[in-house]
């Protein structure tokens, strides 16, 4: 731990020790449903079998605790406003940090992820991108604007449209 500027304190390390498996820390939208949820919940049951530890925290269901062992926690309900899941994803980034203090993040939804990249720069991170977000969104009835804003989104990231 190191004291940054602001005076607080910033995880600096891993706590990779000798003989004991290393720690990933997974943020995601969901535990389960879905195609992020399912590679989330897969990646649950299958690093440790790998050598890895897994700390996951995500939005939803309700219940992820109970339902995953405490190795999945939500941050907020689904259904909570953006700025209320975007302060719990912080306030458990910041939990975890300090109680796991994991050797790599990886970001299952970079919107999640944005308001604890501050607490994550000493740390590792892979950014995974489970897509086609604005068609899978288009697909399960999203008619709102949202779901053609997010293709625009996509085109503009990669710089071809949606087949």
């Amino acid at each position: 731990m190191t004291q940054t500027g602001a005076g607080t304190m910033e995880h600096c390390e891993s706590a990779d020790v000798p003989g004991q498996q290393p720690m990933s820390l997974h943020i995601g939208i969901t535990y389960a449903l879905g195609g992020e949820g399912r590679v989330v919940s897969e990646l649950m049951q299958n690093l440790p079998n790998a050598g890895f530890g897994f700390k996951g925290i995500v939005d939803g269901p309700d219940g992820t605790a109970a339902l995953t062992g405490n190795r999945m926690r939500s941050f907020a309900p689904a259904q909570a406003s953006l700025l209320r899941r975007l302060s719990g994803v912080r306030q458990e980034v910041r939990k975890e940090l300090r109680e796991t203090r994991p050797s790599i993040v990886a970001s299952h939804f970079a919107l999640y992820t944005i308001p604890a990249l501050n607490q994550i720069r000493n740390v590792g991170l892979v950014s995974h991108f489970h897509g086609p977000w604005s068609s899978e969104s288009i697909e399960a009835g999203d008619r709102r604007m949202t779901g053609y804003v997010k293709q625009d989104w996509r085109e503009l990231s990669i710089g071809a449209p949606i087949a």
